[in-house]
């Protein structure tokens, strides 16, 4: 080996990926862009020391003198999945009509308020990378290829529902319309596994496997639609109220990332220590909307009132990723956590339904107003990177 300092090793990259995907399906390979450039990290001779390893590939030589060596690998935390989006508000009912042509003619009923979308389920937060440390006898000059693995990427949230259109005011042959229902919201999505982190030499392997990724929230549902007002009889009542829309199921809440393993790939002739890592948890369950609220009874001379949408449901939250496993050194912060799952959204709020008509000075019949979107659920967190130790 030269002493110019860093150099690159592709050809040590590949040997170390070839190695890897043979002997465990979760070391796919590694990530563009997400190594550094291959170093060479051998010193002059030492006695004693240490090398600290972040996300990248490296070669690593023994010193000169050194006989025994201490290597600590963390596993890459697993990511944290998006939060469901919330389902959209559904749409008032159109007021009734009355009848014309007639003395003092009871008035169109109101229609209906709009139900309260569902809130979206909060992703389930990632688990924790793996440890792994073993103390093992070396030899000067003995090479090992490094891989540390980098952060995962944010997974996306899902987008909210769109609100449900308004039903139209009654008319002399016809009493308010329903309004629309609202659309559900979208689920959040989540990362894939991603590589492992661990050093390989001719005899001796050392493996951390990553932490697990939480699965998705779900979607929010769409608020039911208000019912229109009944037209005004004559000779009898008023025209009903409409009914109010009837809230949608709520979105789950996704599942935690699983614990990491022990790593199956790892060899080491000395002192083996193997921790799992911790497990992510569920998101929780967004809420459902409120019930519209039924509209108002017209009487005679007077229309009834259209009554207001029912409220969305509050998005589930999301829960904190996993800690890593307690081991005889502390890495530094963040190093192989699991991401925090993303919250969902809440529902969005049903329409106002619509007033009926009655005669001068009352108006006549009023349409339902249209409900509101849901909002979109928020990104889940990227799990914490990789490291490794080396003493000697």
């Amino acid at each position: 080996m030269g002493r110019g300092g860093p150099r690159r090793l592709p050809a040590a990259r590949a040997a170390f990926v070839v190695l890897a995907a043979t002997a465990n399906a979760f070391t796919a390979p590694f990530p563009a862009g997400a190594a550094d450039a291959s170093r060479d990290v051998s010193r002059t001779v030492l006695q004693s020391g240490q090398k600290a390893f972040t996300p990248g590939v490296y070669l690593f030589v023994v010193p000169a003198g050194v006989t025994r060596m201490t290597v600590r690998v963390w596993g890459r935390g697993g990511t944290g999945a998006g939060g469901g989006g919330g389902g959209g508000g559904g749409g008032g009912g159109g007021g009734g009509s009355y009848p014309p042509l007639t003395a003092n003619p009871v008035g169109g009923g109101g229609g209906g308020g709009g139900a309260g979308g569902s809130g979206g389920g909060a992703g389930g937060s990632g688990g924790s990378g793996g440890y792994t440390e073993c103390t093992t006898a070396v030899t000067a000059g003995d090479r090992f290829e490094v891989y540390v693995a980098g952060p995962g990427r944010p997974s996306g949230g899902g987008g909210g529902g769109a609100g449900g259109l308004g039903g139209a005011a009654g008319t002399i042959a016809t009493s308010g319309r329903a309004g629309t229902a609202g659309a559900g919201g979208g689920g959040g999505s989540a990362d894939t596994t991603g590589p492992i982190t661990g050093i390989a030499g001719l005899s001796t392997r050392v493996f951390a496997k990553p932490g697990g990724n939480g699965s998705a929230g779900g979607s929010g549902s769409g608020g039911g639609a208000g019912q229109g007002g009944e037209n005004g009889k004559i000779g009898a009542s008023g025209g009903a109220g409409g009914a109010g829309g009837v809230s949608g199921t709520t979105g789950r809440g996704g599942a935690g990332g699983g614990s990491a393993s022990a790593s199956p790939i790892t060899r080491c002739s000395g002192t083996l220590t193997q921790l799992p890592g911790n497990p992510g948890t569920a998101g929780q369950s967004g809420a459902a909307g409120d019930d519209g609220i039924t509209g108002g009874q017209g009487v005679e001379g007077s229309p009834g009132s259209g009554e207001r949408g029912g409220s969305g449901g509050a998005g589930g939250t999301g829960s904190t990723g996993a800690a890593a496993p307690a081991a005889s050194v502390a890495p530094p912060a963040g190093t192989g956590v699991g991401g925090s799952g993303g919250n969902g959204s809440a529902g969005g709020t049903g329409g106002q339904g619509g007033n009926g008509g009655a005669p001068s000075p009352n108006p006549g019949s009023q349409p339902g107003g249209s409900g509101s979107g849901g909002g979109t659920g928020r990104q889940g967190g990227a799990g914490g990177p990789g490291y490794i130790l080396i003493t000697w």
